[in-house]
């Protein structure tokens, strides 16, 4: 059943949800999904970023989101860690109207609204 404020836990809906990329020098960011009757709102945590350096990408219901960050940032685990920049995919969990996306970068945070698609069919009463 949903409603007006429905909140989702992202780990099911996430492409790699427990895990840095070492590798490729990609942490995964904090991030929440919000369920409304006409739309989703995506928040992203994204600190030592600047507005100009980050990346939307939507591919049918997918959503990435790619940061270049500002310093590089290094920690700990046994060895020294050098990650550049936040990346993350996840899919929304229904039809997107893609023409009507807005994003918005405020205090490290980025917030994406991602409005329903919604169709609607005219019933013919016999």
């Amino acid at each position: 059943m949903k409603n007006s404020n429905f909140e989702m836990n992202l780990f099911p809906l996430l492409v790699n949800p427990y895990f840095d990329d070492v590798e490729n020098r990609a942490m995964t960011p904090l991030s929440h999904l919000r369920e409304f009757n006409t739309s989703w709102e995506l928040y992203f945590d994204l600190p030592l970023v600047d507005k100009k350096d980050i990346k939307i990408s939507f591919n049918e219901n997918m959503v990435s989101v790619e940061a270049k960050l500002k310093e590089t940032y290094f920690e700990e685990k046994g060895k020294i860690l050098k990650f550049e920049y936040f990346k993350k995919s996840l899919s929304i969990p229904g039809k997107i109207n893609d023409k009507k996306i807005k994003a918005k970068f405020q205090n490290g945070v980025l917030k994406i609204k991602i409005p329903k698609k919604i169709t609607y069919q005219a019933i013919k009463i016999d």
